[in-house]
């Protein structure tokens, strides 16, 4: 089977990267748009778009901001639902991750 897509990733300035991703023929998705900001040594910025086959659109944006001890991430869709891990690797060999998630859109809905 053969797919054919198109794709692209253009960098502005040292601190800011544009991509993106069009592939009618992908079952999932069809359009991916996004941009990613690194305004610091150690925090990532970064907003998506994705359409699917549909054309139903979802966004999300989020962080990721590393330490010398580990790594914390936080995203947040347009469906109102967050989620944030954290995430510290051991000696390279072992990691733990800690993960929260929340769906603002029910919250009488336990977690």
């Amino acid at each position: 089977m053969c797919m054919l897509s198109y794709a692209f990733k253009w960098g502005i300035g040292s601190q800011t990267q544009l991509f993106g991703s069009f592939n009618p023929m992908h079952p999932a998705e069809k359009m991916h748009l996004g941009i990613m900001r690194k305004p610091s040594k150690r925090l990532n910025l970064f907003a998506e778009l994705k359409a699917d086959k549909d054309n139903k659109t979802e966004f999300q944006a989020g962080y990721r901001c590393t330490f010398p001890e580990g790594a914390m991430t936080g995203i947040l869709t347009s469906g109102m639902k967050a989620v944030t891990v954290y995430r510290r690797v051991f000696n390279e060999m072992f990691n733990i991750s800690f993960t929260g998630v929340q769906d603002f859109s029910k919250p009488q809905q336990p977690v």
